[in-house]
């Protein structure tokens, strides 16, 4: 059985953070492969996704790089401007 893949809003506002983020410090090009080849290539691949599912959904909830604080970083929003 396949599940369908919803994204949260969370999930968007960390892509989106994680996205500027690669723009601003390493340019453009960067942060264009970013969002091409984040959940395979390097050095993308310390990126997580955190996913919850159910029967019929499978929900991708946030994308947090594995570095982090994890247990705090899942509890903060990603609109949270502190890093």
């Amino acid at each position: 059985m396949s599940l369908l893949l919803r994204r949260s809003d969370y999930f968007w506002a960390d892509l989106l953070k994680r996205v500027d983020w690669y723009r601003d410090h390493a340019g453009p090009d960067t942060a264009e492969r970013f969002v091409n080849s984040f959940r395979v290539q390097r050095p993308f691949q310390r990126i997580l996704i955190f996913y919850r599912f159910d029967a019929e959904h499978l929900r991708a909830e946030r994308l947090i790089h594995g570095a982090r604080d994890l247990p705090r970083r899942l509890r903060q929003s990603p609109y949270d401007e502190t890093d």
